[in-house]
């Protein structure tokens, strides 16, 4: 088996980047979770420990802003981390998401700590 370090080359990335969100607390739904982010603290720690990411974000309980500019940094070519085509991406949610329609079909939102009722 190849050394961690050596992952990226073996799979033919430059850099690995993964976002893990957790979130636990929706105090204006009034559904609070428990194991969203331990769930995603073990998955941070698995990557950057156990898989050599160079770069592991965790994100906890974040409100909804934090998650548009969550998405921007992760679109922008000039945002930190810069994220170019020949990266991999993990992008991991564990919370509370919502099921909807779109034209092409079905769809699921993610739902922030600060979302409202419906």
């Amino acid at each position: 088996m190849a050394p961690i370090n050596e992952r990226n080359k073996l799979l033919g990335f430059n850099k690995s980047y993964a976002f893990i969100i957790g979130i636990n607390k929706y105090p204006l739904i009034n559904g609070n979770l428990t194991s969203a982010v331990p769930d995603a603290r073990r998955l941070a720690s698995i990557l950057n420990e156990g898989q050599g990411f160079e770069h592991v974000e965790l994100l906890e309980d974040i409100d909804g802003a934090t998650f548009k500019s969550l998405l921007e940094r992760i679109k922008s070519p000039t945002l930190e981390p810069i994220i170019t085509e020949n990266d991999s991406i993990v992008f991991y949610y564990a919370g509370h998401g919502k099921p909807g329609e779109f034209d092409e079909g079905p769809a699921g939102y993610i739902l922030p700590s600060d979302a409202k009722p419906s």
